[in-house]
């Protein structure tokens, strides 16, 4: 937040100055913010964009920030296996996966949900994990409901590029067979394989295939997901949320038998590898120990985001705001709802009370609405698809402080031995709290310390005359009178022209 003071009170006295405007966002940061809920401040920039906040606020960058709705990205949870958002270099967001290589590139020109996503190569490079202990794939590990989820734009489909492998082995009858778990390409659709993976009765040898049926286009992203409902034995691969394939891992291959549930065997806990001779990017990797058949798929959810500042100080009781100014960035039917409120007062808990009022930014605010602190706040919503955000880059707050006192008018000065009497006219203001008297020995220089009621200035209180009393006879003093109100701190208004007396001594001093 920036205040930009615009204009000055008389500099003979320590009073603040006057702003007249207010800038949040943009080159003043986002400071002010102290609630987000379901917003995030994002840097957008050539490369991609970066997220800077979500409810953890930082500040860098603060000339590049826009407010927006926080996306819906998966977050981790009790039943999360494994969770990469591919927003960075070796970044592991949830699960029971050590990280053992990252060979992937993180360009930031292509993304699904958040700032990046993983750009993988042929065989130049690819993400190996390391299972550890609760894994799904660690040693002796029987499943039961399972998830597999991940978002796909491929560069060139071309057969056999695998996505997703893992390789180990478990023990089938007195024979060591191996175990397989891989996502490849096959006739322009993934084909998900499970070799000795699932348990049949007796332990034997078993290899399941699922297959999608639509082809998928290069450049284009997709949602993939492979999910496991262990009660009915069901094994469900979707695409985009669509149905593409359904078995049913039972003894009939139908439901009503019994399930083969999966099984990891293996003596040690063999890397899964991500990326294995595959060429376009990948992104939201989800494994889950639960049944998730409907995956969220829009960047934003269809509900509200709110942002909220602390009270602004404008500085002065009675502040009236002119308008405020927002630059944002409206996309399909999202919109962004602007609310205030204004109090000369507010609580320990930097909140001020009263109902939230809507405005429209540029429009002229109500007359009535004043006070000293003003506090705004922002909701933001999507599109009827959750598709698109609306982004807040700047606000922009005009405002006047309430004016401070006329100078008294009518300033009459009554010359005695040895003193002044000062007397003024009654200003008429709904805020005075009293008065000022300077004074000095030299026109425009009131830097007087001669008399007994003090230096110059004296508050007089609210009283229209004082007399000022240890002066010297035959010397001429200037004064000059101004009101000031009860803001805090107090603020004089204007000075009154400048009038002049000369004490002097009884005429009738010394008579019998």
């Amino acid at each position: 937040m920036r205040i930009v003071f615009l204009t000055a009170v008389w500099a003979t006295l320590p009073f603040p100055l006057i702003a007249s405007e207010v800038l949040i966002g943009r080159s003043a940061g986002w400071a002010s913010l102290h609630l987000l809920s379901g917003t995030t401040l994002r840097v957008p920039s050539d490369s991609g964009e970066t997220v800077i906040g979500g409810n953890r606020i930082s500040f860098e960058e603060k000339s590049q920030q826009v407010l927006m709705l926080d996306e819906d990205s998966y977050r981790p949870d009790t039943n999360t296996d494994l969770l990469l958002h591919f927003d960075r270099k070796n970044e592991v967001n949830g699960g029971y996966y050590r990280l053992m290589e990252d060979g992937a590139h993180y360009p930031r020109t292509e993304r699904k949900f958040g700032p990046g996503a993983a750009l993988f190569r042929k065989t130049e490079n690819e993400i190996a994990l390391v299972p550890e202990a609760s894994s799904l794939l660690y040693p002796d590990t029987l499943w039961s409901d399972f998830t597999i989820e991940f978002w796909l734009r491929p560069q060139y489909l071309e057969q056999g590029e695998t996505i997703l492998l893992w390789q180990s082995s478990r023990q089938i009858e007195k024979e060591i067979a191996a175990q397989e778990i891989q996502v490849y390409v096959s006739g322009r659709s993934l084909t998900w394989r499970f070799d000795n993976i699932f348990l049949p009765p007796g332990n034997g040898p078993l290899s399941i295939e699922i297959e999608g049926r639509t082809p998928l286009v290069p450049e284009q992203w997709h949602h993939h997901s492979l999910c496991f409902n262990a009660k009915t034995g069901m094994l469900l691969y979707q695409v985009d949320g669509k149905d593409e394939a359904i078995r049913y891992i039972t003894a009939t291959g139908q439901e009503g038998s019994s399930v083969f549930l999966p099984y990891i065997g293996g003596p040690e806990a063999e890397p899964l590898r991500l990326g294995t001779g595959y060429t376009g990017f990948l992104d939201e990797l989800r494994i889950s120990k639960s049944l998730i058949e409907k995956s969220h798929l829009k960047p934003y959810p269809l509900k509200r985001g709110t942002a909220e500042t602390i009270p602004i100080d404008l500085g002065g009781k009675h502040a009236r705001v002119v308008s405020i100014e927002a630059d944002s960035s409206i996309e399909g039917m999202s919109r962004i709802g602007y609310f205030y409120r204004q109090s000369d007062t507010k609580s320990d808990y930097e909140e001020l009370e009263g109902a939230w009022k809507p405005f429209v930014p540029g429009m002229p605010f109500p007359v009535e609405s004043k006070g000293r602190f003003l506090q705004l706040r922002f909701e933001f919503f999507p599109d009827s698809t959750g598709s698109k955000s609306p982004m807040l880059s700047e606000v922009h707050i005009l405002y006047e402080q309430d004016p401070p006192p006329v100078p008294p008018s009518l300033i009459n000065v009554v010359p005695e031995d040895g003193s002044l009497t000062i007397s003024w006219n009654a200003v008429s203001a709904h805020d005075l709290s009293g008065y000022l008297l300077l004074y000095g020995t030299a026109p425009d220089d009131y830097r007087g310390s001669s008399a007994h009621e003090g230096i110059s200035p004296i508050n007089v209180g609210e009283n229209t005359s004082i007399t000022l009393t240890g002066l010297e006879n035959g010397t001429l003093y200037f004064f000059r009178i101004a009101a000031f109100d009860n803001d805090d701190p107090q603020r004089p208004g204007p000075l009154s022209r400048e009038v002049y007396g000369r004490p002097t001594q009884n005429n009738t001093q010394g008579r019998p």
